[in-house]
């Protein structure tokens, strides 16, 4: 496996789905990336820099601050291990995610997510969608796990009003398998079902709506 230690610094303008590293220390083809941290593990896609004398990244690993508490926040002390000796495949289809997108078009970010594979983190997501800068929070992801990979059959539940907290629910897995299999062969698919739905018991701050709505792959048949 390929795998490097590397100082973690948080940026802003990162997006949460991908990290940087320098080119030498992944190699050029890396286009995943397993981060080990305090004991936790998350998926993320890689993005590279040169890192040659006037580089600036070096031994660096960049990240948005959001991704932190995946890993309970980052720890100085510990070591941050990026391995890019790992596949698509090795991350779990998403089957239901929840989340709230204040002011997105729901249609819109579920059909990206499905074509770009987007690997969904429980946090407060910051993307680059065709070149516009789109956020929104998961609230809850079906398996759990700090990494699921959206794919045709995945499900988006979205939420009226913001959820009270975000970030991995104690025992959450790390999105593969739990005999460490890889969760699936990482093809490309249609774009998932997005619905809404009200949950059984009230509650003022997670009121949810159901609404139907055919996704593309239903509209061809």
């Amino acid at each position: 496996m390929t795998s490097v230690n590397l100082t973690p610094i948080t940026k802003e303008e990162q997006p949460t789905s991908h990290v940087t590293v320098g080119k030498s220390k992944v190699g050029s083809r890396a286009e995943i990336a397993r981060v080990r941290h305090a004991g936790r593990e998350a998926f993320f896609r890689v993005d590279t820099e040169e890192d040659g004398f006037a580089s600036t990244i070096k031994n660096k690993v960049y990240l948005n601050s959001n991704v932190a508490t995946l890993f309970g926040g980052i720890n100085r002390t510990n070591d941050f291990y990026v391995d890019t000796d790992v596949s698509l495949g090795s991350v779990r289809a998403c089957k239901r995610a929840t989340i709230y997108a204040e002011g997105v078009n729901e249609e819109a970010l579920t059909s990206a997510l499905a074509e770009r594979q987007f690997l969904l983190h429980p946090i407060h997501e910051v993307v680059d969608i065709g070149g516009e800068r789109v956020e929104f929070v998961v609230d809850e992801l079906e398996p759990r796990g700090t990494t699921l990979r959206v794919d045709e059959d995945t499900e988006f539940v979205f939420l009226d009003e913001p959820p009270a907290s975000t970030g991995p629910p104690a025992g959450a897995g790390d999105g593969t398998d739990a005999d460490g299999a890889p969760g699936g062969d990482g093809s490309g698919g249609a774009a998932p079902r997005a619905t809404r739905r009200r949950p059984t018991s009230t509650s003022p701050r997670r009121t949810r709506r159901r609404a139907s709505r055919r996704t593309s792959r239903d509209s061809r048949r």
